[in-house]
């Protein structure tokens, strides 16, 4: 029994030590790829519209903002695994900042020919960490455009009480309801579903959210689409 806790321990040292090497690397990746992003955004913009090379250029720009998305998980996954994330609070309008995340997307959403829709009915404001909602909504929009299979997706911000509203609702394949439990389990993944992804989205959009004191959780049909919801207090503990 001794020897397994043993061995145990020193797997777990492994694996910190790993993590740790994964968020180094993450982090020294973040500000070339930034870069990367701005300095194809505005080629991209230099050049006439409905181009080859413009298209061409808005799609390399996509897939160096899904990189930009990887680094940034492995980053918190590494920083969550360290037991170092700590909340940077501040007044924030979440329903803004629903608006700056669906203006990024924009692009994305008009090269699949799936409306992106925001809901809100004014501001919503609440003591919360920016980067790491950002990160939320962006996990949860990245995955609605996705999967949405080139059908509506729409974005709402309520305000109940002393509790908030991010609903994020796709209309595309849905989600087997044998699935739906693991779906925000680190590294899972629905199978073979065509889409690239590490399966770190879902994982930490909940470790983000639970940091908040929040929940968030999924209802879905296949077919049907897959609504995620995340209810946060106006104010973490």
């Amino acid at each position: 029994m001794t020897d397994l806790l043993v061995e145990n321990a020193r797997l777990r040292a492994q694996l910190q030590a790993a993590l740790e090497l994964v968020g180094e690397a993450a982090h020294d990746l973040g500000t070339p790829l930034m870069s990367l992003q701005l300095r194809l955004h505005r080629l991209r913009t230099l050049l006439p519209p409905d181009t080859q090379a413009r298209e061409g250029l808005a799609s390399a720009e996509r897939e160096a903002t899904r990189m930009g998305r990887l680094v940034h998980d492995l980053l918190d996954l590494s920083r969550l695994s360290a037991g170092r994330l700590s909340l940077e609070l501040e007044e924030l309008d979440l329903a803004a900042l629903a608006h700056e995340v669906a203006e990024r997307f924009a692009d994305q959403a008009a090269a699949g020919a799936a409306p992106l829709v925001l809901h809100t009915s004014g501001p919503v404001r609440g003591l919360w960490d920016r980067q790491r909602l950002d990160r939320v909504a962006t996990n949860l929009l990245s995955n609605a455009l996705k999967f949405g299979q080139g059908q509506p997706v729409e974005v709402h911000v309520l305000a109940e009480g002393s509790r908030v509203r991010l609903v994020v609702r796709d209309h595309g394949m849905g989600i087997p309801l044998e699935s739906q439990g693991r779906l925000f389990r680190r590294f899972e993944r629905l199978g073979d579903t065509g889409h690239p992804g590490s399966g770190l989205g879902l994982y930490i959009v909940r470790q983000l959210v639970e940091a908040h004191g929040g929940t968030v959780h999924v209802s879905s049909r296949p077919g049907d689409g897959a609504t995620f919801t995340v209810e946060l207090p106006s104010s973490p503990p």
